[in-house]
């Protein structure tokens, strides 16, 4: 993850959990390139977290080039090029209403941001949080997870390491998420559902 301040020291600009911004990079050849990340973390006063896979080749498809310089140059007191947050992908991080943060690979970062507000300013509410990675092994942001478990008691975390790409493609399909479509995935939490 990276942290990110402000140069001239105002507080960053105001986000919400589930939001991206963009990282520009200018490399060597003079060629720029923009991407965007989400917040990995809920919004505070002082600084905004992203973060970054980085994509290395594997076989059919080419390294990152942005996330691979943004590993190799990037350290602490760094300046970087960044947008300010935008996007509508949040969720009601203030209801009292159960809540399913659902996510499979890098998509783990918005719902990050998410669990960390809630853990933080509602730590009663229940949230499921339900991940499909690869393995264990692949699995992000295993700190913010662990961190949100002792405030959070009613959590139900789950690591699904394996969901069918039918499932995941009849989701897409469908122009949204439907419960019936993760109640094979998810068993009995479909009733708790609710699209963001």
């Amino acid at each position: 993850a990276f942290v990110l301040e402000t140069l001239d020291g105002p507080e960053p600009p105001a986000s919400r959990p589930g939001q991206y911004l963009s990282v520009s990079v200018t490399f060597e050849d003079g060629s720029t390139q923009l991407r965007q990340y989400s917040l990995s973390d809920p919004p505070n006063p002082h600084s905004l977290r992203i973060s970054v896979k980085r994509e290395r080749p594997d076989g059919e498809q080419p390294d990152g080039r942005v996330s691979n310089w943004l590993h190799e140059h990037v350290q602490v007191g760094s300046i970087i090029k960044v947008s300010h947050p935008f996007g509508d992908f949040t969720a009601d991080t203030e209801g009292e209403e159960p809540i399913v943060l659902l996510s499979a690979g890098v998509g783990i970062t918005p719902m990050i941001s998410k669990l960390n507000l809630i853990a933080r300013t509602n730590p009663r509410r229940h949230v499921t949080f339900a991940h499909a990675a690869r393995g264990r092994g692949h699995l992000a942001h295993r700190a913010d997870i662990a961190a949100a478990k002792p405030t959070h008691v009613p959590t139900v975390p789950r690591l699904l390491e394996k969901i069918h790409t039918r499932v995941i493609g009849t989701a897409a399909a469908a122009g949204g998420a439907k419960a019936v479509i993760f109640k094979r995935a998810l068993a009995n939490l479909a009733e708790q559902l609710r699209q963001c």
